[in-house]
């Protein structure tokens, strides 16, 4: 996707067409959290047209679309996995059926660091699918009446279409639980500043980008998940004020791409006024440009 604040705006009327599924049971394949219980959700079915061999390389089918989303209802967020699923429910492979990027957006909320966002990206999953799990006592509040979003796209390294369901969980208390849980706020840092993605250029050396951000309020990171394409590298997030290493992601395979989430221990404070740096590296192809993104997606407590 080459700009997902400008999709999300101009695909809007794609909301009324999308048909969604009903809250499913316990799926032992999800991750399930650390409190809460899990709901299923199915947005779909979508056609991804079949693949074409051109040569000796696949060009994918592509499925791309801004669709409407279904709430759990009056919760806190305490976890999140998804994945492509069949018609009867079975996952797919998901190097043949590929999940480019799905993310979620409470619609009317504010992005914390994408002003033209028209609304807050809150959970989100790529080829690494790397689930998330907040720690016991915290949460992201959502209300039955927040209207949800999905900027999804999905891609078929088949010769034949494939009908399909984005499938995503989340693990759930409810929202008038006593004591209320600590609220959480997602961080989405990215290199190619709201629209995500960039082209890595053909070469033979590695390609490094980076974007700065500004600590506006005390923060706490609770968790970290990456975000990065085949060529990726690595991930870093540096302190660009004190000049140190905060955390590395490395890609522990060139394609696909095989990267862990982490939940720090002790958790990572960031004082007002502090400068972070989120940066990319890539191994350059010397037959081809690259479709690159370099995303950190951290879910954090302001204060």
């Amino acid at each position: 996707m080459r700009a997902l604040a400008l999709t999300l705006i101009l695909s809007s009327p794609l909301f009324a067409q999308v048909a969604v599924g009903a809250v499913g049971s316990l799926d032992a394949g999800f991750n399930n959290g650390n409190d809460g219980k899990i709901k299923i959700f199915h947005i779909g079915p979508y056609t991804i047209p079949a693949g074409r061999l051109v040569g000796t390389i696949m060009v994918p089918g592509e499925f791309e679309q801004v669709v409407g989303a279904p709430s759990a209802g009056d919760v806190y967020m305490t976890g999140f996995d998804s994945r492509i699923v069949d018609l009867n429910r079975i996952p797919q492979d998901p190097d043949l059926l590929y999940l480019h990027h799905a993310v979620l957006v409470k619609l009317a909320a504010r992005d914390l660091t994408c002003l033209i966002m028209p609304g807050e990206r809150f959970a989100a999953a790529g080829a690494e699918r790397i689930p998330f799990t907040l720690p016991t006592g915290y949460g992201y509040p959502i209300a039955a009446s927040d209207s949800l979003a999905c900027i999804l796209h999905m891609q078929n390294f088949t010769t034949t279409p494939k009908t399909v369901y984005y499938q995503y969980s989340m693990t759930v208390l409810p929202g008038n639980i006593q004591p209320p849980l600590i609220n959480v706020r997602p961080w989405w840092l990215d290199v190619q500043m709201c629209t995500s993605s960039y082209t890595v250029p053909a070469g033979n050396a590695q390609h490094v980008k980076s974007y700065d951000y500004p600590v506006s309020a005390r923060t706490t990171i609770l968790t970290m998940g990456p975000h990065l394409h085949c060529g990726g590298v690595k991930l870093e997030l540096i302190n660009k004020t004190t000049n140190t290493l905060i955390h590395s992601f490395p890609n522990l395979r060139p394609c696909p791409i095989d990267m862990l989430g982490v939940m720090p221990t002790p958790t990572i404070v960031l004082n007002q006024g502090t400068q972070v740096t989120l940066r990319a590296t890539y191994q350059q192809d010397p037959g081809k440009g690259l479709d690159a993104m370099g995303i950190l997606l951290s879910y954090v407590v302001l204060n």
